[in-house]
């Protein structure tokens, strides 16, 4: 597929998965930080996955929500997937699947108790349910692991791969890496098995910026924080005989483009009430080559934001010390 070299997301999570679901930049919604469990995604805005399903599409989702949980309506299972498994909250233990004694771990809307490691358990879920799917309908998966998410667990056989780190935070977060590529490879092998490679498109990309045990290279920043290094992510997407492979764009794209690009990607009519804060970058995906936007880019959280305009970039930070960001 192609390379996103210049895809861009909010420096932590929940802010992310709202703009990604609502098309929208995330401060429009008043999500500036991980989602407290007193705050929900709003109810007044059709999300990506009910455009989905409105179109006739099955929808599902494994990983983490992170948007709300104070009532039922709450739940992903009812907010327009017909599918949904993982948990509710951030960070779960890998293996116990919950915090203490309390299990943060559910499909379909109800408590699963069930062992393994929760990388795999993703992929597994997500694999099953296409192989189970409704052949008449087209289908929408969300897949939101965890990984490389702290705490900093990985099954021991992948930790010892890495034997030659030294730090330990890091030797971890490679083997988990590693775990999370095998799951995304074993759904890629199942698109690959149903036969319908060249009628899917597969979108990839971090949430936020690498913390605990990552390396983000040559960018200034990490999670949390709203240079490079938090925002700028690791990004493809593929769709075989329609995007040029083997191609590294330089097309600005931010996470609240998604929506808009998909729906038109796929002729996919919405029903918004407020309009995208995101554009349409399916003509440069398809081109393969970079073009102006349209419009700013504008990334936030509860202390800084910055607005990415053509190749100038504009960061204010401190705007309310009192509140973390990490």
């Amino acid at each position: 597929g192609t390379e996103l070299n210049r895809f861009y997301a909010y420096p932590i999570c929940s802010p992310t998965r709202t703009s990604l679901l609502t098309g929208h930049i995330s401060m429009r919604h008043g999500v500036f930080t991980p989602m407290p469990a007193n705050m929900t995604l709003t109810h007044d805005e059709q999300l990506l996955n009910e455009a989905f399903k409105d179109a006739g599409y099955m929808t599902m989702t494994a990983g983490k929500w992170h948007l709300g949980m104070m009532s039922q309506r709450d739940l992903p299972i009812n907010r327009g997937f017909d599918h949904t498994y993982g948990s509710l909250r951030a960070g779960p233990d890998y293996w116990t699947h919950g915090r203490g004694d309390q299990i943060d771990w559910g499909r379909d809307g109800k408590t699963v108790h069930e062992g393994g490691y929760v990388t795999d358990l993703f992929g597994n879920e997500i694999s099953r349910l296409i192989r189970e799917r409704d052949t008449s309908k087209p289908f929408f998966s969300y897949v939101a692991f965890t990984a490389p998410h702290t705490p900093l667990q990985a099954p021991q056989s992948f930790v010892d791969k890495y034997a030659h780190i030294e730090d330990m935070d890091r030797r971890v977060y490679c083997a988990m890496v590693e775990v999370l590529d095998v799951a995304i490879g074993n759904i890629l092998q199942t698109i690959d098995d149903e036969g319908i490679r060249d009628n899917t498109i597969v979108l990839f990309f971090s949430d936020n910026g690498g913390s605990y045990g990552a390396d983000n290279g040559e960018f200034r920043g990490r999670k949390g924080r709203v240079y490079e290094g938090g925002t700028r992510m690791p990004a493809v997407i593929r769709w075989p005989g329609k995007i040029p492979s083997n191609v590294k764009s330089d097309q600005q794209m931010v996470v609240y483009d998604v929506f808009p690009t998909l729906v038109d990607a796929l002729g996919i009519s919405t029903k918004l009430n407020t309009p995208f804060d995101g554009e349409s970058v399916w003509d440069a995906l398809l081109s393969g080559k970079a073009r102006p936007r349209n419009t700013d880019m504008i990334i936030g959280n509860a202390t800084a934001y910055a607005v990415h305009s053509g190749e100038y970039k504009l960061v204010h930070s401190n705007i309310n010390e009192t509140q973390g960001t990490d």
